[in-house]
C-alpha cells in the first residue's frame, strides 16, 4: 500500500498545497511528514503532486476538548467529500484522550476504510502542525514502544 501524505493549505486565501510526501507502508502504521529517513525499512521519499491529479483524497482531523486535563475529551472525524456514506464522526476511543492521539486515531480510521474497500492509493490530508509533531517524535516512538506514549 502507498500512502500520499498532503499538508492543508497554509491559509484560505492561499490555496496552493504544500509538498506532500509519499510513503510506502506494508501494513497500517503511523505516519507524518518525513524527509529523507529510513525507520525500520520503510522507504519514504519526497514527491509533489498536484491535488488536483492525486487520485482519492480524504480530509481527517482529530481534537480534544480540555487537552491535557483529566476531563479531556477527544473526537475524530473522516471526510471522504459530500454525502459520502464513509464520512464519519466519533469519539477518541481509549483512557488517554489528547489533540495527538485524535489526529492520529482519524488518520488510522481513513487506512482502515481504505483497507476495508481494497483502495491501494489514498491522499491523507490532516493538520499540518500535528503531522510535522508526529515526524519530529516518530524515531523516538518507534525506538521505546511508541504506542504506549501518544
Amino acid at each position: 500500500m502507498r500512502l500520499f501524505v498532503n499538508q492543508a493549505p497554509q491559509a484560505q486565501t492561499n490555496r496552493e498545497y504544500a509538498e506532500p510526501r509519499e510513503i510506502s507502508i506494508s501494513r497500517l502504521c503511523i505516519f507524518g511528514i518525513m524527509q529523507n529517513r529510513d525507520i525500520h525499512n520503510r522507504e519514504i521519499h519526497l514527491a509533489v503532486m498536484d491535488l488536483a491529479n492525486c487520485g482519492l483524497v480524504v480530509y481527517t482531523y482529530g481534537a480534544c476538548e480540555y487537552n491535557g486535563y483529566h476531563a479531556a475529551k477527544g473526537g475524530i472525524g473522516v471526510y471522504w467529500g459530500p454525502n459520502d456514506p464513509r464520512n464519519l464522526s466519533e469519539a477518541l476511543k481509549g483512557d488517554k484522550q489528547t489533540n495527538i492521539r485524535a489526529e492520529i486515531q482519524a488518520a488510522v480510521r481513513a487506512l482502515q476504510q481504505a483497507q476495508e474497500q481494497w483502495i491501494r492509493e489514498i491522499t491523507i490530508i490532516m493538520d499540518v502542525s500535528i503531522s510535522n509533531r508526529l515526524c519530529d517524535q516518530m524515531v523516538g516512538w518507534l525506538a521505546t514502544k511508541w504506542m504506549e506514549k501518544i
